[in-house]
């Protein structure tokens, strides 16, 4: 590298102890390391995400797209470390410069690291999990990945505070006094994680469950995390639950029912005649058991003389009891069909109403 620089007098210029063309050496290798780890990116990294499309196993295109990024982070770092070496620094700047690429060259490898793992259980284990006739899901598999790179992290930590400098067994025997400590700090979050892995093997609900709180809020499952559980309600907001209160809580999982069941009472009026609250019936019955997102098996009966009207209770079964749009959908499209025939058949819907007896004394 030194010999490309011509040797004139205008390249020895000396400032904070170090030549022009020692500065000009370290700006070329940091501008090179940048150009090579464009090329790398735009134009190798399409060739050999072209090539490995013509292999027969899947391993080497998921590698391929997995390490791109932290492999074009690994070559500045490299570039920065390599273009430091040509400066003459004091001791101390030169330490802090060694340690700081060092620690981000350690982060870049768990980066590699950390996206190889992702891709060996994406690639071996998402198939798997997908299975419905395994014990593995997804929420396992997410659990892996996620111990996974806690444990790729905390090596790297301590290899960077061995490499700063301090002795991690004396450092590990003072954590030990002020464990106690540490502990009461992290009781709120160490129950959410308990609570979390509680959630995810005994499987109350899984990701993409239809569940139903406490409070009657319903909602879909989006995210099962180590503290918190994402949930999207029908109105579209996400509902954010701490692990621990969750799994305290009463929470019904809609997703799990064979069929989703619907109960209502619809009134006549008290003056329908016998022959008109049975049409009344049949027309209800006919009409949802016509329905092809019912069952045929629905019940609908007159159960008793309301304080307003003839109640007709009416229970029946929605198929797709899984997709809450089509429930109410199909709630709907049943009411309107029973308002529809009620109408043509001249059938009365009961409302509250009063009825006051005047008696007018002499």
């Amino acid at each position: 590298m030194l010999n490309v620089i011509p040797n004139m007098s205008f390249f020895h210029l000396t400032f904070l102890d170090n030549t022009l063309k020692q500065y000009v050496i370290f700006f070329t290798i940091i501008v090179w390391a940048y150009l090579i780890a464009v090329v790398f990116n735009n134009v190798i990294r399409k060739k050999i995400k072209k090539a490995t499309k013509h292999t027969k196993t899947k391993l080497d295109d998921v590698l391929a797209d997995s390490l791109a990024r932290p492999l074009t982070c690994l070559i500045v770092i490299s570039g920065l470390f390599l273009a430091f070496q040509e400066l003459t620094l004091p001791d101390l700047i030169e330490n802090i410069i060694s340690k700081i690429v060092t620690v981000l060259m350690i982060g870049a490898l768990v980066l590699v690291i950390n996206r190889t793992s992702d891709a060996l259980v994406t690639l071996y284990l998402k198939p798997i999990a997908e299975d419905p006739h395994t014990s593995i899901d997804t929420q396992v598999m997410n659990l892996l990945r996620r111990v996974m790179h806690i444990i790729f992290w905390v090596i790297a930590l301590i290899f960077i505070i061995s490499n700063l400098g301090y002795n991690i067994t004396s450092l590990v025997t003072g954590l030990g006094i002020g464990g106690l400590a540490i502990a009461l700090a992290l009781q709120p979050t160490l129950s959410n994680f308990f609570s979390s892995l509680t959630i995810i093997f005994d499987k109350p609900f899984r990701v993409n469950s239809i569940i139903k709180l406490e409070d009657g809020v319903i909602g879909t499952v989006q995210e099962i995390g180590f503290r918190s559980t994402v949930i999207r309600t029908l109105q579209g907001s996400e509902l954010i639950i701490p692990n621990n209160k969750l799994i305290d809580s009463k929470i019904t999982n809609v997703t799990r029912r064979r069929v989703y069941r619907v109960d209502q009472v619809i009134g006549l009026v008290y003056h329908t005649s016998l022959s008109d609250l049975q049409k009344a019936i049949q027309i209800v019955k006919k009409i949802i058991d016509a329905d092809s997102e019912t069952s045929e098996d629905a019940w609908v009966h007159f159960t008793e003389f309301g304080s307003h009207g003839l109640n007709i209770q009416i229970s029946y079964w929605i198929k797709q009891c899984e997709n809450y749009p089509v429930i109410l959908e199909t709630k709907n499209r049943l009411n309107l069909a029973i308002k529809e025939q009620f109408e043509k058949t001249g059938l009365e819907f009961a409302f509250p109403t009063q009825t006051i007896h005047l008696e007018k004394k002499d």
